[in-house]
């Protein structure tokens, strides 16, 4: 959904993308308890249910990740989200950490133009028609690009609408998603992970005029009482446990320290928060998604 952040946000990085064909994003992860889960039960509108597979891409010198660019194939389709570098954050913002802002993008020839001209990336084609998915894979073979994690989300998406403390006017109401995932890790040879990881992120789907978006993220953790210590995504983890030289090159770069601070706090391989089954699987309904966008 596009949301209209003009007053707080600048034009895309890229000057020649189409708004019309890149989401903005602006997100903020925090680890769920059961108390959390039960509010946004409680005060959703509806939900909907969906399992989907992730496949992120990087070469061997991990151009793309340690530019915080993140490639991926969602089922069948591709997405890009890189950074928003010229996002206006007032001082204000700076008190609640840990909040990202993203651009979006699954139109193939965006996605192309943003690998070359933000990530260098050499990408080899040679028609200068439009790309289709089969075209972008082989292309992104013969580039180098290879895939470095797939990850498996059941996700349960809740509806949230919820007045806003951050002005008298009882009109004003911070409306987002809250996606409820249970996450299982696949290594690139397909071979399921025994161990998994809790996350949560934010997703507005409109925002208040005269309010910054750090302002809203917060009055909803407030609300909802979720703990607001950064926390690292579940690529980060996955990383973190399965692929430490990619994860050292992040670290190098300071995109890990940029995301989580100078303590960098890795939950255990089973979060202490999460439901578990017989087989020491992490229960669906155990992880939250909060994601902002417009």
């Amino acid at each position: 959904m596009l949301l209209n952040f003009r007053r707080k946000w600048g034009q895309p990085s890229i000057r020649f993308i189409s708004r019309t064909k890149v989401e903005n994003e602006i997100e903020r992860k925090f680890i769920p308890n059961k108390s959390t889960i039960k509010k946004c039960q409680e005060l959703a509108f509806n939900k909907k249910i969906k399992t989907f597979v992730d496949t992120y891409y990087d070469n061997n010198s991990f151009q793309l990740t340690t530019k915080d660019i993140w490639l991926r194939k969602r089922n069948s389709a591709f997405e890009l989200k890189w950074p928003i570098e010229d996002a206006f954050v007032s001082d204000s913002d700076h008190s609640f950490k840990g909040v990202d802002y993203y651009h979006e993008s699954t139109e193939l020839d965006i996605i192309k133009k943003v690998l070359i001209s933000l990530a260098q990336i050499r990408l080899h084609h040679d028609d200068c028609g439009k790309l289709n998915e089969r075209e972008m894979q082989n292309l992104l073979q013969r580039s180098d690009l290879k895939p470095f994690a797939q990850i498996e989300t059941q996700r349960t998406r809740y509806e949230l609408h919820m007045t806003s403390s951050l002005v008298s006017r009882n009109s004003v109401v911070h409306k987002f998603y809250v996606d409820i995932d249970s996450v299982k890790y696949i290594n690139i040879n397909n071979t399921a992970v025994s161990n998994s990881y809790n996350i949560g992120e934010i997703e507005l789907i409109e925002v208040a005029n005269g309010l910054s978006a750090n302002d809203i993220i917060s009055d909803i953790f407030n609300q909802l009482e979720i703990d607001s210590q950064t926390v690292p995504g579940k690529v980060l983890v996955y990383l973190s446990r399965f692929a430490p030289q990619h994860f050292k090159a992040l670290e190098a770069c300071g995109l890990v320290s940029s995301k989580l601070g100078p303590k960098k706090c890795f939950p255990p391989q089973t979060p202490s928060n999460c439901a578990v089954d017989d087989e020491g699987k992490i229960l669906s309904g155990t992880a939250v998604n909060f994601h902002f966008t417009r």
